[in-house]
């Protein structure tokens, strides 16, 4: 695997909720062992393929997990890993609400 050390994960993300620590992150990593262990994409490298994982990855947990403030002084990108609740269903703290608003299934799921 070509994941980043624990410096790196730190530096990546220094807004993280401590919830998503580095240690959690090579657990789950581990339950997929294809994901950077294999180079699927005709003519990638092995490195290129799992580089291409990982900023799709990334992206992602930027994008639903971000504290997404471009006021803050740190780049977007870096503010991933915040959030531990979908926005609709946490309450002004990040506490979840476990209510009926965060009913996924429900016709009216827009903000």
């Amino acid at each position: 695997m070509f994941i980043p050390n624990e410096a790196t994960w730190e530096e990546m993300f220094p807004k993280r909720n401590d919830l998503y620590d580095y240690t959690s992150f090579l657990r789950a990593a581990a339950k997929y062992p294809k994901f950077c262990g294999e180079g699927n994409c005709p003519g990638y490298s092995d490195v290129m393929s799992c580089g291409r994982e990982l900023v799709t990855l990334f992206s992602h947990l930027s994008q639903e997990t971000g504290y997404n403030d471009p006021n803050l002084n740190i780049d977007l990108n870096h503010q991933a890993l915040y959030h531990i609740f979908e926005m609709r269903c946490a309450d002004e703290n990040g506490v979840s609400k476990n209510d009926a608003t965060c009913d996924y299934k429900s016709s009216n799921w827009s903000a």
